[in-house]
């Protein structure tokens, strides 16, 4: 067998793979003698047909398999041991035909490979790109004071209602005013009367007191709500319009209001368990700012590995890609879809980018020998989930929740190289930080948004 690989320019060659029947007749035997085992074929015991009947019956598929894996292995083993960037996937240029597989002992197969470009990747004092400071004030702290307080304001009882309180009573229907006989009846019924869509029932509650009666058309206050209504009344869903122009008596037993915790020593010490130096309201406030700014330096690295990536594609403008072996491999990837070349000329041309950042992004982290660690992996996996949790009101979430949840993302595969991606880029930006010249810069919160926002950069939490 014999391999090479002959370039026709700086991102295109061919490489060839020539077989002589010596390198594959062997497997095609032992393959045909296992076929034998197996076959079951009319007038002979399992395993015991003429290997020769195998042969004509088997022999050119067993042949093209063994032919075909035999190429494959030495074709990437010849990548692999060349170090050579193929991109996308080498492409055959032209096949043999069943009868020629048949009849011919020696092969030369050539496959039109796309290479990847070289690409500068040499950075020095000389390079200055933008660090982003994102500054703390007092009204970030202040807002996020009170975000801690609406996250754990505690549950009082009141005498009568204010908008935002909590219902309970007993709900009883009604027929002509008296409860209805087999009638639905609910105890510790629980009303949320805010939530209310019809402004006339939900004026109802205005000022009422406990031990009131009131009257309500729970089908128009909800407006029909199936989910809403068969959730109040413990019914079915499909039993809510049963209960459309119906009257419910409405007994409050209770009303509860929140509101703000008082920051005293059994709050600090229930809300900040983990934090022992917060004990009150100055060092909350300490606390916060420092999490903030904490918070606010990795949106900084996020920021400079989003401009470093930039400033090196920019370096790199000149860069040439085989483009039209690129749209070729495309085309072929999408057969099935039927995509025509001017479908692959769009595709190739939006990937470009992606591509121009994925091969910087593995020759930065060859050259500065840039891996994350099983420890780095688990903790940006725990830093996702906990995002996650937040956008869906868990933003405190239990930590073996948050654990179970980031070690079953580092078991799925494409969810684990999505993580794996992006602990590579901010252990490079952080280390780019210390080989170019900072041009740092302050910017409030409300400054960086904006100038994200501008830029349509995607939130570092989902990156």
């Amino acid at each position: 067998m014999n391999v090479n690989i002959k370039y026709t320019d700086d991102v295109q060659a061919v490489l060839t793979v020539e077989l002589a029947q010596q390198d594959y007749e062997a497997e095609v035997e032992k393959s045909l003698r296992s076929h034998r085992s197996k076959v079951d074929m009319p007038g002979f015991r399992k395993g015991h047909v003429p290997l020769s009947l195998v042969k004509k019956r088997f022999g050119l598929a067993v042949k093209i398999e063994e032919i075909n894996r035999k190429v494959g292995e030495a074709m990437y083993n010849y990548i692999r041991e060349e170090k050579i960037h193929v991109l996308g996937e080498p492409m055959i240029k032209q096949e043999y035909s069943d009868q020629d597989m048949e009849g011919l002992q020696d092969f030369k197969f050539d496959f039109d490979v796309a290479i990847a470009p070289k690409l500068d990747i040499n950075l020095g004092k000389e390079d200055k790109i933008v660090f982003y400071n994102i500054s703390v004030s007092d009204a970030d702290i202040d807002e996020q004071v009170q975000h801690i307080r609406e996250q754990n304001k505690v549950s009082v009882d009141a005498d009568s209602y204010e908008e935002g309180d909590i219902v309970k009573g007993r709900l009883t229907q009604l027929e002509n005013g008296q409860p209805k006989d087999g009638g639905i009846e609910k105890e510790n019924a629980v009303l949320f009367p805010q939530f209310m869509k019809d402004e006339t029932e939900k004026a109802k509650f205005a000022s009422v007191k406990r031990n009131t009666v009131l009257t309500l058309d729970l089908y128009k206050a909800y407006e029909g709500n199936a989910f809403e209504l068969s959730s109040l009344l413990g019914i079915d869903r499909k039993e809510v319009e049963r209960c459309k122009d119906v009257e419910f008596a409405f007994e409050i037993a209770s009303i509860s209001r929140k509101k703000d915790p008082e920051f005293n020593e059994e709050f600090f010490k229930t809300v900040f368990a983990e934090q022992e130096d917060v004990t009150d309201e100055a060092s909350m406030r300490n606390w916060i700012r420092t999490d903030m700014e904490r918070q606010l330096r990795e949106e900084g690295d996020y920021k400079f590995q989003v401009d470093m990536y930039k400033y090196l594609a920019d370096k790199n403008q000149s860069a040439v890609y085989p483009l039209d072996l690129l749209k070729r491999w495309y085309a072929n990837q999408k057969r099935d879809e039927k995509k025509t070349s001017e479908d692959a000329s769009a595709e190739v041309d939006k990937m470009l980018p992606a591509l121009t950042e994925s091969l910087l992004r593995d020759k930065l982290a060859e050259k500065y020998d840039v891996k994350p660690s099983k420890d780095e992996l688990m903790a940006l996996a725990r830093k996702i989930t906990q995002a996650r949790f937040a956008q869906y009101g868990l933003s405190r979430a239990p930590q073996d929740l948050i654990d179970k949840y980031a070690a079953e993302m580092l078991q799925n595969r494409e969810q684990s190289e999505h993580v794996y991606l992006r602990a590579t880029d901010m252990l490079l930006a952080r280390r780019i930080q210390s080989e170019v010249t900072l041009d740092e810069k302050t910017l409030s919160q409300d400054e960086y948004k904006d100038l994200v926002a501008k830029e349509n950069i995607e939130d570092s939490a989902e990156a």
